[in-house]
């Protein structure tokens, strides 16, 4: 199988051809000869789309190829299979943010073993035998967005991706092929767990929209200190408004 999500993680539309097909119910699991669909992992959420107009309900991986499941029967075995890019589009500036961080505490602290997790607004990756006192994070920070602001291509040949000037690495998700794709990288959270150094941080529209809620939640917090109500009920109305605005809890 021909797995175009990586080489040309742009395409959106292509016709491939049924090489195997098993039905289940009013399912059917399919291999196809080629495919834009990454399968669903523990670090990527499957991509969504459709396989002949049918939703794909699953995919997974199965002797070095894709099985994806789809909600019918096709009727032909050359198919349509159509991208809905707004994942990937989300997906592939925290796959070249990942990239990144993992270059550089390679560079500078020589630690190249790495495990993260993509959550559903944010994304968290640790470092084996590594402790929060020998990192700097907020240099570490620094460091990463004026690579970013530099846009630096990230290329990818032989299931590694390269940066200029930081080296290359092997890694499998689908990147955004320029640092700047990045936008910002907003490390807001750092911890040990178990000698393992874990870093949460935000990127893209996800740091775009962490902004504007900040942004907000001070104009907020300066309408009621303005106002003529007793310092009491000034504090109180602040702890709440900040209490509720669940989105500032994780950062």
């Amino acid at each position: 199988m021909r797995r175009l999500y990586i080489e040309k993680p742009f395409i959106t539309h292509i016709k491939a051809n049924i090489k195997k097909r098993e039905y289940e119910n009013d399912n059917t699991k399919i291999i196809l000869d080629k495919t834009i669909f990454m399968p669903k992992t523990y670090y990527y959420p499957k991509d969504e789309g459709t396989i002949d107009g049918k939703n794909i309900i699953d995919s997974y991986e199965k002797d070095d190829t894709i099985v994806y499941v789809i909600d019918g029967k096709p009727s032909k075995s050359e198919v349509e299979l159509k991208l809905t890019k707004s994942l990937r589009e989300k997906i592939m500036p925290y796959n070249a943010a990942i990239i990144l961080i993992a270059l550089a505490i390679e560079k500078f602290y020589n630690r190249k073993t790495f495990f993260f997790e993509l959550k559903e607004d944010y994304c968290m990756i640790s470092f084996d035998d590594i402790t929060e006192d020998s990192v700097n994070i907020k240099a570490l920070e620094s460091f990463i967005n004026y690579i970013v602001d530099l846009g630096l291509s990230i290329n990818y040949e032989d299931d590694y991706y390269n940066i200029s000037s930081l080296g290359k690495i092997k890694y499998f998700g689908i990147s955004s092929t320029n640092t700047k794709a990045i936008d910002h990288i907003k490390i807001f959270k750092s911890e040990i767990e178990n000698d393992t150094l874990i870093l949460s941080f935000i990127v893209g529209e996800d740091y775009k929209k962490y902004v504007e809620r900040n942004e907000n939640t001070l104009k907020e917090i300066k309408k009621i200190a303005m106002n003529d109500e007793e310092s009491t009920d000034k504090i109180n109305k602040i702890i709440n408004l900040v209490a509720n605005e669940r989105f500032l809890d994780k950062f």
